[in-house]
């Protein structure tokens, strides 16, 4: 099965928290009645999406087989209407700047203007610092994640939000590895202090001992390194031009949805 987060549904969908752990339930109903649950458990990276079929092809006097067609309709749309959310697996996001998991933060104090260029080129989990220039990666990127190498934390922000001088206030996270939808936490960017910016998917205090800090600078060590990418396989920046990223239609997505509650009323009136 596709993992995807789902975020997106048209009407007539309804969306309620059915448990802990960010577990949702997204229920078409046509008129009065319910015609399959869309549930997703969102984990680390992203979320997992199962259809749940609530009515039964004898309800609507349908062949099995003709059933199923429109419950399939229905699922593709779904998994079409959740490709554009934000999560590392959506399209576009390049590598540009990697802390290994000894020694401290990234080497660098350009206040991620992405201008410094140091190290060889590795991968996320690479032995070594490195970092390239992030325009000439990704022509007029707009959105950055931050991630763990081993994946297990993330999250994406604006450009626009690297660009404000901070002390402890809040900064937009469009995405994070518990949110599938905006939030903002309380973070530093200090131009005359070189370790910054400080950048965390939780409040800054908290995150110093939770390991929730993502970004940092000037090789600064102490806890802010160690619970974070000295545990977790070093740190990582990829960055996306989301304008130019793949994305599927919304329209498409809707005509897949519709196009199988559609299949179903129709067939339904048939009886």
């Amino acid at each position: 099965m596709r993992r995807k987060r789902l975020h997106y549904l048209p009407a007539p969908f309804r969306e309620e928290n059915i448990g802990a752990g960010n577990q949702y339930r997204k229920t078409l109903n046509i008129k009065s009645l319910q015609i399959c649950n869309f549930i997703y458990q969102c984990g680390h990276e992203n979320c997992e999406l199962r259809l749940e079929m609530i009515s039964k092809p004898s309800l609507f006097k349908l062949p099995a087989a003709k059933f199923w067609v429109a419950a399939s309709l229905l699922l593709a749309g779904a998994q079409m209407a959740s490709a554009d959310s934000l999560t590392p697996s959506s399209p576009g996001w390049q590598l540009v700047r990697h802390a290994d998991n000894v020694g401290g933060w990234h080497p660098t104090n350009d206040n991620l203007a992405g201008t410094a260029v140091y190290g060889t080129v590795g991968t996320e989990t690479s032995a070594g610092d490195f970092s390239i220039n992030f325009e000439s990666a990704v022509a007029g990127w707009d959105q950055v994640l931050f991630m763990f190498g081993d994946r297990s934390k993330w999250m994406i922000m604006d450009r626009s939000q690297l660009t404000l001088s901070v002390a402890n206030q809040p900064l937009q996270i469009l995405a994070s590895y518990f949110s599938a939808t905006p939030y903002t936490a309380l973070m530093y960017n200090r131009p005359s202090l070189a370790e910054d910016p400080w950048l965390s998917a939780i409040d800054h205090g908290p995150a110093i001992f939770s390991g929730d800090i993502l970004y940092g600078e000037n090789s600064f060590g102490s806890l802010h390194f160690s619970a974070g990418p000295g545990s977790h396989l070093g740190a990582n920046v990829f960055v996306r031009n989301s304008g130019a990223a793949a994305a599927v239609p919304e329209s498409a997505a809707t005509f897949a949805l519709l196009g199988g509650a559609l299949l179903v009323c129709v067939w339904r009136r048939r009886r």
